[in-house]
Parts: structure tokens; sequence; C-alpha cells
């Protein structure tokens, strides 16, 4: 079970909250991954914000396809919003990435 530590600002809201990270071996690396991660709250509602809009879209786009609005095959993204929005957050602007047919989130 991960362990969470929060700082509270208020009586009712954390302004962040740390996470242990697994241990993770690595093949042929020779860096250490972070033991901790700390996710604050302003970057939490961004990350919820995204994953309801992608989320939205998606629920659109299945309806329009219902509706043959939209043609052809359509490979829904609903559940995994979290890996763009995560991937997101990782990288930089100079990162590039490679998408598949379960691209709408991008």
């Amino acid at each position: 079970v991960p362990r969470v530590v929060a700082r509270v600002a208020s009586r009712t809201l954390a302004t962040e909250a740390t996470f242990d990270l697994p241990t993770c071996e690595l093949h042929k690396f020779d860096i250490d991954l972070p033991k901790t991660a700390t996710l604050t709250r302003e970057d939490g509602l961004k990350y919820f914000k995204d994953m309801s809009i992608i989320r939205k879209m998606e629920t659109s786009a299945n309806s329009l396809y219902k509706s043959k609005e939209i043609r052809g095959f359509l490979h829904l993204y609903s559940g995994q919003e979290a890996v763009c929005v995560g991937m997101e957050a990782a990288i930089t602007l100079e990162d590039s990435i490679i998408t598949a047919y379960r691209d709408h989130g991008w």
C-alpha cells in the first residue's frame, strides 16, 4: 500500500500530496529514479480538468458515431485519459511522441 503524505493549508484542503514510488529495476541504465513524487493541488486540478474535457469529447464522438454522423471506424479513448495527460505533464515541448489509432486525447 503506497504511503501518502498531505500538507494541509486549511482545515479541509491539502495543498500537495507526496507519494512513495515503487522501486523499478532498470536494464543498462546508470541513473537513480526518484523515490517519491509530489502532486500540488493546482496540478491535480489541472490534470482532472484535462481528463474531464477528453472524456466529454469522447462521449460526444461516441454519440455522433452512433447517430452515423461519423463514418468509418471509431476507436474510443475513454478510460485512457490519464495516459495522455500524464505523459503531457512529464514531457517537454522538445520531446517527440508517436501515437496510434487511439489518439483523441492528444
